[in-house]
């Protein structure tokens, strides 16, 4: 019994969706800046006063 969605004997090849994409305001809400946790470091996120992103360690 095939329970999969590709065809026997074959194997599934598995699509890259892309990067997952989100708003910046969706992100940051009203801060300026958010911190974010990533392989056991901190990041920064800021926006500055020119309304660019900064990613700092």
């Amino acid at each position: 019994m095939n329970s999969g969605t590709h065809p026997p004997g074959k194997p599934a090849v598995h699509q890259d969706p892309g990067p997952r994409e989100i708003a910046s305001e969706q992100l940051l809400g009203p801060a300026r800046q958010i911190r974010i946790f990533h392989r056991g470091e901190w990041y920064t996120l800021r926006r500055t006063a020119n309304d660019k992103l900064i990613l700092t360690k």
